[in-house]
């Protein structure tokens, strides 16, 4: 890929410097130590490397550039991101072309039959072409890196692949919030919330271990199944989010509009749009743990990809339904079903929302529930607003349905 132009230069101390007025911090992960996962790295060494900013926040433009990265960690990322699409849609596909091929031999219709092999070889032969080119491009990292788990290689290179930073106020800095247990809700979710699909949840935001939640529907798909449960990923029930912050006092990650938060479009008509206002529950699971919900909005995540959806939005009633995506969409380069966008991306901490302890993890009540989740939405757009114009979009609105 071509060089960028410089970004606008970050405004106040240098990296590292810890003035007592500063109010936001920003820590370009795409610009860290290749291995500042790994325990040689401590939390401390890597925080003295973010910039920081006062109340206003970060100058216009200065968080939405695109860094060089290398040819083999972007064609691990395309590759690795269609590979992972296909995991999705290649079983039905082979399994509609299968028994179209069965039908077509029944009826003695020949062509029918021919066609529906050749496609069938066709979706077999490009998801074992692109999962061949990945692995060895995954297994190429994990050597250089002294890995033994290929989703740390992906997770990692998604950081450079989109310029990945994270900006919070002081009260959700790792050193405030990130050593106990949390449920950090980000929004929007766009086609595919890929700035969950990192490493610094690990490293920087729990001291133990950092669950994210995905659509129960995913883990009936045996690949995309494996996938997620090697990562961690749980299905986003209430029992198994409670059970993690209650029991084992692990922090967890909610993509907080869903499947709905794919259908909200791109920002080009000035507007972002979430899905927060029926998003209680996870509020009344928060009261009853009695950890805090730290807002996440992810600048970018709805330019990834285009959704295809038709006039009547019968497709988006049914993915909501059925709580799993069922219409086309198109990645980089107009490539259906492919890698996303290299766009940048933007995590933008909110100002945790601090729900009253309770030790005996009594169900909260009807009005505790729509006060905190007012508190939530409030934060969700003070920190939209706040990032919006260091982020380039200075006029867009964000909008809360």
């Amino acid at each position: 890929p071509c060089p960028p132009a410089p970004p606008p230069a970050l405004s106040g101390p240098p990296a590292g410097s810890m003035p007592g007025d500063h109010e936001y911090e920003c820590l370009e992960l795409f610009d860290l130590p290749d291995d500042y996962f790994k325990d040689k790295h401590s939390l401390e060494s890597i925080l003295a490397k973010t910039k920081k900013a006062g109340a206003s926040g970060f100058p216009p433009g200065s968080l939405n550039s695109l860094h060089p990265i290398t040819l083999a960690a972007a064609a691990e990322r395309i590759t690795g991101g269609a590979g992972y699409i296909s995991l999705h849609i290649i079983p039905g596909w082979v399994g509609a072309f299968a028994c179209c091929h069965v039908a077509g031999r029944y009826l003695g219709r020949a062509d029918m039959a021919d066609g529906a092999g050749l496609l069938m070889g066709g979706a077999l032969t490009y998801f074992l072409g692109i999962w061949a080119v990945w692995r060895c491009l995954a297994s190429h990292f994990m050597a250089k890196w002294d890995l033994t788990d290929q989703n740390i290689v992906s997770q990692r290179n998604n950081e450079k692949y989109f310029s990945l930073r994270a900006v919070w106020p002081k009260a959700a800095s790792p050193a405030a919030v990130g050593r106990g247990p949390a449920i950090y809700c980000m929004v929007p979710h766009g086609l595919l919330p890929l700035a969950s699909w990192v490493r610094m949840w690990q490293k920087m935001f729990t001291s133990r271990v950092y669950r994210w939640t995905a659509a129960p529907a995913l883990f009936s798909l045996p690949g995309v199944k494996h996938v997620l449960s090697k990562a961690g990923v749980m299905p986003a029930r209430a029992q198994n989010i409670r059970k993690a912050l209650i029991e084992e006092k692990d922090s967890v990650g909610v993509v907080l509009d869903g499947v709905a938060g794919i259908f909200t479009g791109s920002h080009s008509d000035k507007k972002e749009r979430v899905y927060l206002g029926n998003r209680k529950a996870i509020v009344a699971i928060a009261l009853q743990a009695g950890v805090p919900l730290v807002p996440v909005y992810v600048f970018g995540h709805t330019d990834l990809y285009d959704v295809i959806v038709d006039p009547f939005g019968i497709l988006k009633y049914l993915s909501c339904k059925y709580n799993v995506a069922l219409s086309p969409f198109v990645g980089r380069w107009g490539w259906p079903f492919g890698p996303p966008r290299r766009v940048p991306l933007l995590m933008a901490f909110g100002e945790p929302v601090v729900v009253p302890p309770n030790k005996d993890g009594v169900k909260a009540d009807k009005s505790e529930v729509e006060e905190y989740h007012a508190k939530l939405v409030s934060s969700f757009v003070k920190c939209f607003d706040t990032h919006k114009a260091s982020y380039g979009w200075p006029d867009t609105e964000l909008v809360v349905e």
